[in-house]
């Protein structure tokens, strides 16, 4: 809810939660099969399934959070269905950067938990005739917990980047280095 009291800042970020997502269901890309010789890369369709409306803490500090599904439609996880939630703060409305993040895969026969790592999470608006109309986002999520066929992949570092494609969905692409 906005008051009219609400500044220019807030009612520009009342739409974010329409592009930015939990952005740590990125990190439900960051896994892949125990296949040797196969690149381990993905890519994930993403669709916000709860996200909220970014929060001012004052002195123009702002968080903002969701809940997130994705489906791996090509690579070693293909099929695999994620959930994840995300918290991304920013100090200037524009820029944003991960503070906590995690995710769980799920194919019959495997699960995998992915844990963000903050430090390198990031996120900044895309705009298009001074209206923000997307986003673009990247960083890195160790794996936690790995079963069946994705049982190697326990330790591993994934590296994810993601773009919104239209409100409250997006795409994400990952590999392992």
């Amino acid at each position: 809810m906005t008051s009219g009291r609400t500044s220019m800042r807030t009612k520009g970020l009342r739409d974010l939660p329409l592009y930015f997502g939990s952005l740590s269901a990125i990190a439900l890309a960051l896994s892949a099969s125990s296949a040797g010789a196969q690149e381990l890369r993905n890519h994930d369709l993403c669709r916000q399934s709860r996200a909220y409306t970014p929060e001012e803490l004052g002195n123009g500090h702002i968080i903002s959070e969701g809940l997130d599904s994705c489906e791996t439609v090509e690579g070693v996880t293909k099929g695999a269905i994620w959930t994840s939630y995300g918290v991304w703060e920013s100090d200037d409305g524009k820029t944003f950067k991960e503070v906590a993040g995690w995710a769980i895969g799920r194919k019959p026969g495997s699960t995998n938990v992915c844990q963000e790592m903050t430090i390198y999470g990031t996120s900044e608006p895309v705009t298009t005739d001074g209206k923000v109309t997307g986003w673009t986002a990247s960083g890195q999520c160790t794996v936690t917990l790995s079963t069946g066929d994705w049982a190697s992949l326990s330790g591993k570092t994934w590296y994810w980047t993601a773009t919104s494609t239209g409100p409250m969905t997006y795409e994400i692409h990952s590999e392992v280095k």
